[in-house]
């Protein structure tokens, strides 16, 4: 067995798995190998393991390359992002893809796998239906509400978002997409991806059989400047690319939702009296709003 690859070292290797599991991680190599230790219980397990690495702390990269799997392969950043998330998720699907895999699954450091065939379960839909582009297992939060699964999908635009936030992607499809489009580089990849994928005649689906529960406080959240700035511009690209027929009304209905917890979030600080919290919050959103007014995108 190997230790735990870094950098450039596996950009080429081949694996023989059919499936990578893609993680994220700053400073979360507890969860990463907590969520490690929950895969390698899975009964399905024709897979490797990518955990792209920004920058963490020497000892935190450090638990992750003493790991004795040639299945657990690490890529390290040597600087902190400055694109936001979904730049970084973009990469790894591309570095999924060049070990040869077939799909990917993408999961985040703060989620607990829940179902023991959870890798069985998204395999095998995929593999029942080649026209399924990507699938997303029912998600719980940490009180055990469900927040996504089927018979709670959004519906935003007239259309149906059934993935979201850990899903299965076919790499063939994430291959003829150019994975996320990197004129975009925004916040909340699997928006688009459903948008994409369904306009090229695949499907997206939410499975019951199988269930994660996603507490906060992952990676992602360490980015929640990020967050708060991409999700307007986000919002506003996406119906530059999808969603030009709408009306301008429904346009705005869209927005308005889209940008929830932000708004949650503006209200929280107002009832506290945090000001300058509050003042920094609205400064994003309208940085990332005007942003998402003015950029050209080259469809």
């Amino acid at each position: 067995m190997k230790t735990g690859l870094k950098s450039i070292d596996f950009l080429d290797k081949k694996m023989t798995h059919i499936l990578s599991v893609l993680i994220l991680n700053r400073n979360n190599s507890d969860d990463v190998l907590r969520i490690y230790e929950d895969l390698m219980s899975q009964s399905f397990q024709d897979f490797h393991l990518i955990v792209i690495d920004d920058n963490s702390s020497e000892n935190d990269l450090k638990k992750l390359l003493n790991v004795e799997d040639e299945r657990f392969l690490v890529y390290s950043f040597p600087a902190p992002w400055k694109f936001g998330i979904d730049n970084k998720w973009n990469m790894g699907l591309r570095k999924a893809n060049q070990t040869g895999s077939k799909y990917t699954y993408t999961i985040q450091t703060d989620m607990k796998i829940n179902s023991h065939d959870l890798l069985k379960e998204l395999v095998a839909h995929m593999e029942r239906d080649p026209e399924c582009g990507a699938a997303c297992p029912t998600i719980y939060d940490k009180n055990g509400v469900m927040t996504w699964g089927p018979g709670i999908e959004k519906v935003r635009m007239g259309k149906s978002y059934n993935i979201n936030e850990t899903f299965i992607t076919r790499n063939k499809a994430m291959e003829e997409m150019n994975y996320v489009n990197e004129k975009l580089v925004f916040y909340g990849h699997e928006f688009y991806f459903n948008n994409w994928l369904k306009l090229h005649g695949y499907n997206t689906t939410p499975l019951s059989g199988v269930s994660i529960t996603h507490y906060a406080g992952g990676t992602s959240s360490k980015y929640q400047s990020h967050k708060d700035y991409y999700r307007p511009r986000t919002t506003i690209l996406i119906m530059k690319l999808f969603c030009k027929e709408e009306s301008l009304y429904k346009k705005i209905i869209y927005f308005y939702e889209e940008i929830s917890e932000i708004r949650g979030k503006a209200r929280h600080y107002a009832k506290q009296l945090r000001l300058i919290d509050l003042l920094k919050l609205l400064t994003l959103l309208a940085f990332g709003t005007f942003a998402g007014l003015i950029i050209r995108v080259n469809e």
